[in-house]
């Protein structure tokens, strides 16, 4: 009798068994099914993500006090153009079953912004200078991007490109000097440049027209300054006027290349056209 009420048993759950093997094996070939047709079926989208990009590099900036000619502090800051908030808006075009090109517009804001402090003082008097500087970059990107599967669980995505960038920087400082405060404000130009881009990320579908996406990427460039301008003084022998950076003429600064070049990471909606 137990032997019997044992083979029940086991026939009973063998067959809950079958039926539960059998919905998640649906299920599974359900999303497969899914991803498949994403990959092989889709011809155009348009994406929009948003991201933080993690510097690589910088150009030093230092902010210091000093009392009767010896300094009691310093705290040093990096300044990276490609620093800061990512803002990305583009469109794929499939050029193959599995290989897109893609195009985009791409916006940086630095968070936070730079800001560099310089502080002295002898006997009784204080001189503090204060600048803050303000960044923006944008790009027009292009690239090429192959899409394969991982355990055909994933849809993921490689891409390499080109990038054409510029930027706008500006400056407010503030010099206070005994119970007089002076200030000025101007911009400092680059010329624009070209960068290398690479990109590595995954696409989750959410229905046959929308899908969400992560991406992890990478920018590389440096800018070169050209000019500073100064728009409004009226600090002490300071002037309002364009001044040039060149390595060859006499009288005149250098002009220093400034990193651009930052990981990031970003995520998004992807929306099929076709």
């Amino acid at each position: 009798m137990n032997f019997r009420k044992a083979g029940l048993i086991l026939f009973c759950a063998s067959v809950a068994f079958a039926q539960s093997d059998d919905s998640f094996s649906s299920t599974y070939s359900s999303y497969s099914s899914q991803l498949q047709d994403n990959t092989t079926s889709e011809k155009l989208n348009l994406f929009g993500g948003i991201g933080f990009g993690f510097r690589t590099g910088g150009e030093l900036y230092s902010s210091t006090t000093t009392v009767n000619g010896q300094p009691t502090k310093k705290e040093d800051t990096y300044f990276n153009y490609g620093q800061g908030i990512k803002i990305d808006l583009g469109v794929q075009y499939f050029m193959m079953e599995n290989v897109a090109l893609q195009a985009g517009f791409g916006y940086s804001g630095r968070v936070p912004g730079l800001d560099v402090e310089q502080e002295t003082s002898i006997l009784t008097v204080n001189t503090k200078t204060s600048t803050h500087y303000s960044t923006n970059l944008f790009g027009l990107k292009v690239h090429v991007v192959p899409r394969f599967e991982v355990l055909e669980l994933l849809n993921m995505y490689a891409g390499v490109g080109v990038g054409f960038f510029w930027n706008s920087m500006s400056y407010e400082t503030t010099l206070a000097y005994e119970n007089t405060t002076y200030n000025e404000e101007g911009k400092i130009r680059s010329g624009a440049t070209l960068g290398l881009l690479g990109l590595l990320g995954a696409d989750f579908p959410l229905s046959d027209l929308m899908s969400l996406y992560g991406e992890l990427g990478f920018e590389q460039m440096s800018f070169k300054w050209k000019e500073t301008e100064v728009k409004k003084t009226n600090i002490p022998e300071h002037a309002v006027g364009k001044y040039k950076y060149d390595n060859d003429a006499p009288n005149m600064t250098s002009p220093p290349r400034i990193p651009g070049s930052n990981w990031q990471i970003r995520a998004g909606v992807r929306f099929i056209l076709m």
